[in-house]
């Protein structure tokens, strides 16, 4: 019984050694990111949809004034779409630093019209973000509209965005976003990441299940 016992104890301290080296060695984490991966179309294939409208996500602000990377990579993004005519929505917290409009003068400074430019009320989470960008488009009747996010978010956005626009949207999520984690302590940042994306994942469900009608 005690034989068993210290087996099993030096079994999991194995096991934990095991996944700790994995975790530094970065092995881990291409398995840990193929659950999170969505298809996305590269850039060509999404200039060809016929759209007229898109939605940038907001990845949230580093610090006072200052957009976050993965937000001005969504934003350039939504630079190298936009067309004449068509409609920006900046949906989630673009507003970095009190009564700043930064994500609005990020878009003016690289030349987008301010009136080709729609921020929608204040928002800090996925799921409001996506509410809100969808009720937008289901009260202006806009079909095929482009959605921006991080490589990733897609798979929580994919998810959520789909329950409340029933109609066909495209989703961009470049590889291009993704950072390169090549250091100790970028490696935690990642993982951090991750965790959060799951998590994120399974509140929606149990939002939907419990909450949602």
């Amino acid at each position: 019984m005690v034989k068993s016992k210290m087996r099993l104890k030096w079994g999991f301290l194995i096991l934990v050694l095991i996944i700790i080296v994995l975790v530094l060695s970065g092995y881990i984490y291409p398995l840990l990111e193929l659950p999170l991966k969505v298809n996305s179309p590269s850039l060509k294939e999404i200039k060809r949809v016929n759209y007229s409208h898109i939605v940038v996500l907001s990845g949230g602000c580093k610090r006072y004034n200052i957009l976050g990377t993965s937000t001005e990579k969504r934003l350039e993004s939504a630079i190298e779409l936009y067309k004449p005519k068509a409609k920006i929505i900046l949906a989630g917290n673009f507003i970095c630093g009190k009564n700043r409009r930064t994500g609005r003068n990020f878009l003016i400074k690289k030349g987008i019209p301010p009136k080709n430019i729609v921020e929608l009320d204040y928002s800090n989470s996925t799921i409001n973000d996506c509410r809100k960008a969808a009720e937008f488009l289901i009260k202006h009747r806009i079909e095929k509209p482009i959605i921006i996010t991080s490589f990733y978010h897609a798979k929580r956005v994919k998810l959520v965005f789909a329950y409340f626009y029933k109609k066909k949207f495209f989703l961009y999520s470049s590889s291009t976003f993704r950072e390169k984690f090549d250091n100790l302590k970028k490696r935690r940042r990642l993982l951090k990441l991750l965790i959060h994306e799951y998590g994120g994942i399974i509140y929606w469900y149990f939002k939907r299940l419990f909450y949602l009608k």
